[in-house]
């Protein structure tokens, strides 16, 4: 019976791999042999593993998996780890510790081995958002030392309590994190509590910070200071905040960010607005409190952040702030270099941007060096939109030729027009993202009314488009004579009416004069503001930069102690020089000479030997010995063709040319003078005798011969010289004789 062939495990991965997609075939594949096993099951298992409190069975049967000589956790891909606490007496603190502590029976495996792969922890509460997750974290773990993850660089947290002692204990099992998420309803202890702490939370490699809500104020003190943040990702949507609220979560976020200082190359900060739903149409609208906003984006400081690469902004809940943003960010950093190199404005509004404002704005010398401005679009399409693709469930984007596809391009071409100058610098990018609409046949058009209306905005948006309307009516009213201004400003009010809360219009019923000076007034005012703003501002930062009197001398004098200790380390080290130039370096110097001389003094003997007996050699022997030798050669060759060519001549003198037999015979060959054989050399006597005067003067002239005026001659001539040979009277015949 003959054995089947065994395929190279290379070729063994190739299969497998294309048959990654069927989960049936591949668990099969794992266990028709071991070997394929390291190769199936990173494919088979691919993804997280989730730990539930509600059941606890769950975590019993992954640690008697993991203690089995046969576990396949090890060569699987689960590279994330989640922990979702539910209402139940098991909490997440003691599964993630079951887990830290967890060591096979041979000692050999830790949580570390089975899961190599490991890079994303989450710690999660569910059912209970505002209860502490993890109350008294920090005793749990000092009763013996626990796995530290050291692969591990995400870290999400979300409905979780922490203080300042339970989140650094937390954190210190994660030596190499270098981003941390912050979820929904995560809280921590007050930032007057983080002073106490004399050493840094965050660790050396930490350089990415999401933050996603707005219990997370508390939270984010007790990462402060974070010198190697990086990306910070900001959240904050305002709900019910209060000033003092808002006032102390700016700060904080502030610290972190002065913190970071030159080191932050992204920031992204966004907000939303409460939706409650309206009493007369039933629909949602945005519930918007603007003071906190207002009050949180002129207290945002982002002076320390003077090498910030990319921002990402999204005021999709007022646009009206947006100008305000980038108004203040571009003014206070007009003396710095500019870095920025990206921009992102995701879900801009066209019916509620000050398009004009925003492109003006953009040229400015903060942002001189951006070469991409990222703007979002969203394209619905239906199945009309999709006619030509084949038929499915879900599809990924419109026909070419669609009406949706033709709409988001007229969008794309709206914005192009809006923001021209920045059109003409080749800024804009979209970024489109397709939403198919099930058994939806109607594609919204683009000229559609905006999801927020008008009534729906801001008190302050609806008294901005109020006092643009009253620009214009001024205007026509100067410009037409025809109309009362009275009856025209009465006329404005009763259509904006609809825009204006009843104080607002109070002020707008005042005559022009009064508006006027009003408006004077506020403008006064607000640079007035920025100025104070701006003087308090620098006030701070010299008292946080600038040392004090104290300080200054307590650098002064450990200055002194370091000099003292460098100058007393140089004099040990002086004096130990001088005693090992005085004793060890003469003994040392002379060893390294010797080294360093016997090869020379060799190679110089040698070549003084050679160059002496080639000078006294000719006194001794007058001739070379190699001229010598090449005469000793020459003679030796000489004899040894005499000596052939004797034998030759010896064995030719045995034939007689009265016999026909003899002629026939082999000659014997006399070699040339240079000890070769002619080629005209004939190979018996009958062989000469044919030969014509060419060949026989030819084969003359080979042995140096002289040739004779008749044939005749020249053969009896050339037979001499091989011979001599037997005459009809037995004489020895001679050509020459």
């Amino acid at each position: 019976m003959s054995k089947s062939p065994i395929l190279p495990i290379e070729v063994v991965i190739l299969i497998l791999s294309h048959l990654r997609g069927s989960k049936q075939d591949i668990n099969t594949c794992a266990l028709v042999c071991r070997a394929w096993l390291p190769t199936c099951r990173p494919m088979l298992f691919d993804g997280c593993i989730n730990f539930y409190t509600s059941t606890p069975v769950r975590l019993k049967r992954f640690i008697r998996l993991c203690n089995s000589s046969f576990e396949t956790f090890s060569v699987a891909n689960a590279y994330e780890l989640s922990i979702i606490q539910k209402r139940s007496k098991l909490t997440a603190r003691r599964i993630l510790r079951t887990l830290l502590e967890w060591r096979s029976s041979d000692k050999s495996r830790t949580l570390s081995t089975v899961l190599p792969r490991l890079r994303r922890v989450q710690l999660m509460s569910w059912d209970t958002p505002y209860t502490p997750w993890n109350a008294g974290f920090h005793h749990i773990f000092d009763a013996s030392p626990v796995e530290r993850l050291e692969g591990v660089h995400q870290l999400y947290l979300e409905g979780l309590h922490f203080n300042t002692k339970e989140l650094r204990a937390l954190m210190v099992h994660f030596p190499q994190l270098q981003s941390l998420q912050i979820g929904e309803y995560c809280s921590g202890t007050s930032v007057a509590t983080r002073k106490s702490n004399l050493t840094p939370l965050c660790s050396g490699r930490l350089t990415e910070i999401s933050v996603v809500h707005e219990y997370n104020v508390s939270l984010i003190g007790l990462l402060v200071p974070c010198a190697t943040l990086n990306v910070f990702r900001l959240h904050v949507p305002f709900v019910c905040y209060a000033e003092p609220e808002t006032e102390e979560g700016v700060t904080t976020v502030n610290g972190l960010l002065h913190s970071a200082g030159t080191s932050m190359e992204e920031f992204e900060f966004s907000f939303t607005s409460h939706t409650d739903p309206d009493p007369v149409s039933g629909n949602l609208t945005h519930v918007f409190d603007v003071t906190p906003l207002e009050l949180y984006l002129r207290r945002l400081d982002l002076t320390s952040n003077t090498h910030i690469r990319k921002i990402s902004l999204d005021f999709s809940a007022h646009p009206d702030y947006l100008l305000f943003f980038l108004d203040r960010l571009s003014n206070g950093l007009t003396s710095q270099v500019p870095f920025l190199e990206a921009l992102k404005l995701p879900h801009l509004d066209p019916s509620k941007t000050d398009w004009k404002g925003l492109d003006t704005i953009l040229q400015r010398h903060f942002f001189s060096s951006v070469n991409i401005i990222r703007c979002s679009f969203i394209c619905r399409f239906g199945e009309l939109d999709v006619s030509k693709q084949p038929k499915s469930r879900a599809y990924d984007a419109p026909d070419q030729d669609s009406v949706a596809e033709a709409n988001l391009q007229t969008e794309i071409f709206r914005l192009q027009t809006l923001l021209p100058r920045c059109h003409e610098r080749r800024l804009l990018h979209p970024e489109v993202t397709y939403s198919f609409c099930v058994g939806s046949s109607q594609t919204p058009s683009p000229d559609s009314e905006p999801l927020i209306t008008p009534e729906q905005g801001s008190p302050i948006s609806r008294v901005t488009n109020a006092l643009r309307h009253h620009e214009a009516a001024s205007r026509t009213l100067l410009l037409d004579d025809t109309h009362e201004p009275c009856s025209n400003t009465q006329q404005l009010l009763l259509s904006s009416s609809y825009l204006l809360p009843s104080a607002i219009l109070t002020i707008m019923a005042a005559p022009h004069q009064t508006c006027v000076v009003v408006e004077a007034f506020k403008g006064d005012l607000e640079n007035l503001n920025r100025v104070c703003d701006s003087l308090s501002g620098q006030s701070l930062r010299v008292v946080e930069l600038g040392p004090t009197s104290t300080d200054t001398i307590n650098a002064l004098k450990e200055l002194q102690h370091e000099a003292k200790r460098n100058q007393k380390t140089q004099e040990t080290m002086l004096q130990k020089t001088k005693d090992w130039v005085r004793q060890d370096a003469q003994e040392h110097i002379l060893t390294e000479i010797k080294k360093q001389i016997q090869p020379e003094i060799k190679a110089e003997v040698a070549s003084s030997v050679r160059s002496q007996v080639e000078a006294q050699i000719l006194d001794h022997v007058p001739i070379s010995l190699k001229k010598q030798l090449e005469d000793c050669e020459s003679q030796l060759k000489e004899v040894k063709i005499s000596f052939e060519n004797s034998e030759a001549r010896q064995r030719n003198s045995t034939l007689d040319l009265t016999k026909q037999s003899d002629l026939d015979d082999p000659l014997g060959v006399v070699l040339k003078p240079d000890g070769s054989r002619s080629k005209w050399y004939p190979a018996d006597l009958t062989s000469l005798f044919a030969y014509d005067s060419d060949a026989t003067e030819a084969l003359l002239k080979d042995y140096e011969l002289s040739v004779d005026k008749t044939l005749e001659g020249s053969f009896n001539r050339f037979m001499s010289h091989i011979g001599p040979f037997v005459s009809p009277s037995s004489s020895l015949v001679y050509a020459d004789s």
